[in-house]
């Protein structure tokens, strides 16, 4: 804690030799006893001395009580000093008055703090580089996963045109609509009824999919992760203070436990909707497998029996 309480002007210690008022001559005790008076006003040790600051020292949250102010010291300013100490105690449950006697112990105790800013300084300097490295490993792990996502779905737009090709030199070669759906009714059954059913939902899924990739692909991806780390922020503040009294989301530090927790959520979330689009594009991928291999059965019949 910072400099609080102390005494500079407390007047002659008790015992030192004073003018008398109207003769000028010097009364009190002899030189032995002055030397010795002075050398106990010197004394840091003993409850007397004048040179003395009270300080507030953080006990901490592990619920043990803060330990009992010091004694009082007999001279009345000293009194009044520790008095104001007690009383003005902002948090007497986790910071304790501490008495600090003397230039060196002052001096050792504005060491100790400036050490202390400089290990919270490097240690905020640590949390904030971890973070930014944290933030922009999210970044790239999105924009890899969404240039997947396109590279894949524009091999299944190829392959859909790959099947649609084959579909329509199927149909030429078969012959006109109504005597090719004919000729497959007699040998297939309803195989071609079932290939239109499933290219027209092959179709819608492909549309949709292409909507969703082109809603994506217009969105700002930066603005998406700064939205999610604002989230994460969020959660966190409201997490370590349920009853509302937050600080502001600048000022307030947040541990590198909750902060991975919530990149990870966040990620965990992202992966998760790719891998919807990855089981879709795989479903698709499947009916076109099936489609082709039910075109080239078709195909093969045909070019064994040329229409007449």
């Amino acid at each position: 804690m910072a400099f609080r309480f102390g005494n500079l002007n407390t007047g002659p210690p008790t015992g030192w030799p004073t003018p008398a008022p109207n003769t000028g001559a010097w009364s009190g005790p002899l030189l032995p006893e002055t030397l010795q008076n002075v050398l106990e006003s010197l004394d840091e040790s003993r409850p007397s001395y004048a040179l003395v600051h009270y300080f507030y020292n953080y006990v901490g949250d592990s619920g043990a009580a803060a330990p009992p102010p010091p004694p009082p010291p007999p001279s009345p300013l000293l009194q009044a000093l520790w008095q104001e100490a007690v009383q003005q105690n902002p948090d007497p449950q986790r910071l304790s008055v501490t008495r600090v006697a003397g230039f060196s112990a002052l001096y050792e105790r504005a060491q100790q703090q400036r050490e202390r800013l400089r290990a919270y300084a490097a240690a905020l300097s640590q949390v904030e580089q971890r973070l930014q490295r944290a933030q922009t490993l999210f970044e790239q792990r999105v924009a890899a996963k969404v240039d997947q996502v396109y590279r894949a779905d524009a091999a299944l737009q190829h392959k859909l045109l790959d099947v649609m090709g084959l579909l329509e030199s199927t149909l030429s070669v078969v012959g006109t609509p109504a005597r090719s759906a004919s000729l497959a009714t007699a040998r297939h059954g309803v195989v071609v009824r079932q290939d239109a059913a499933e290219a027209a939902h092959l179709r819608q899924r492909l549309e949709a999919l292409r909507k969703r990739m082109d809603a994506a692909r217009d969105s700002n991806m930066k603005e998406r992760c700064e939205r999610s780390w604002r989230q994460a922020r969020y959660q966190h503040q409201r997490a370590r203070h349920p009853h509302g009294r937050t600080p502001s989301a600048e000022s307030a530090p947040i541990p590198v436990a909750d902060t991975a927790s919530a990149l990870r959520d966040a990620l965990e979330y992202q992966r998760q909707g790719i891998e919807t689009l990855m089981r879709m594009m795989q479903n698709d991928s499947a009916d076109m497998a099936r489609m082709q291999a039910t075109l080239l059965s078709l195909r093969a019949p045909a070019s064994q029996h040329p229409v007449r």
